[in-house]
Parts: C-alpha cells; structure tokens; sequence
C-alpha cells in the first residue's frame, strides 16, 4: 500500500462577504423556550434559528409542544413564526400542522398561541382528520385547559364535515 499526497489547495481564500453577512446579523441557532402556562400545563418551543427583531424572535422551522395537566397533548410545526415576548404571543405561519395526543391532525396557513393560557387560534381555514373522519371550517381554537380539567378544540365559521364511525361503531347492535 502507498500513499501519496496531492498537492495542497492554493486557493485558500476567505469567502469575506459571507463573513460580514454573518457579522451585521444577529442570529440563535436552535433556539429553545420552554415555561407553564396559568393552570399549569406545560409549553416548550423550538426552532432551526431565530433572529431578534425588537421584542421579538422571528424563527424559522418551529416546532411547540403543549402538554396539559389532564395529560392532553398537542404539538405544533410551521415553517416560520415569531414569538413576542412581551405578549407572551407566539405566531406561527406557513405549513402549521397540529398533531394531538387523542388522534387529531389539522393544517392551516397560520395560528396564534396564547402562551400565557395555552391557548391556540386560527382564523385561516382548517383541515382536520381525526376518529371522527374529515373536517373543513374557517377557523379554530383550542381552548386552554380549564382549572377543572378538560378542555375543547372549536371549529367555526363554515363547518363542513365528512363523518366516518369507525369500525368498532359500525359492528355494534
């Protein structure tokens, strides 16, 4: 066996312009926010990056997780959001999915977390699949967690919806 070097690169220029780029913007990688909401459920969001604009962190790829204390859960993605510190507001926009703990999935263009409360709203249309079978309406909330447990997810404003039992329902007497 033999080994033999190539010769060494000669063009060992710094790309100075993407430097700079990088210099003249702020930016976090991976981000992390996590906290309780007023009953006490838990909320932790995540991104790609984000950047710092005033009392705001505009991200890009965010991903949140809300887990309530009757052990509901609901995550969240979006190709982009921001979160307002100041209004413990988080908006999320672009592709936004919502998976839930009981089956639920729904897309939408964009949506507002009340971070405070949990609460979670969107006024573009909703498509939802679930064990109930298909869903369209032209807005949704996610009611925060009442502080006797529960809460509910609401569809207004045009409700159209596509019902499948299922299996089990369709074999009882």
């Amino acid at each position: 066996m033999f080994l033999i070097a190539r010769s060494p690169n000669t063009t060992s220029e710094i790309p100075f312009a993407d430097v700079e780029q990088l210099a003249r913007e702020q930016r976090i990688s991976e981000p992390y926010y996590s906290g309780l909401t007023e009953t006490g459920a838990r909320i932790a969001i995540s991104a790609t990056s984000a950047k710092p604009v005033e009392d705001r962190l505009d991200a890009v790829d965010l991903l949140a997780r809300v887990e309530r204390t009757d052990g509901f859960i609901f995550a969240l993605s979006a190709e982009t959001g921001l979160i307002d510190r100041g209004g413990d507001i988080a908006r999320l926009e672009g592709s936004t999915r919502i998976a839930t703990s009981d089956g639920y999935r729904m897309e939408t263009e964009a949506l507002r977390a009340d971070l405070a409360s949990g609460a979670v709203f969107s006024d573009t249309e909703v498509f939802a699949t679930g064990p109930f079978g298909e869903l369209r309406a032209g807005a949704m909330e996610i009611e925060p967690e009442r502080p006797t447990g529960g809460g509910r997810i609401l569809f207004k404003d045009g409700v159209n919806l596509i019902y499948r039992p299922s299996s089990s329902q369709e074999n009882r007497p």
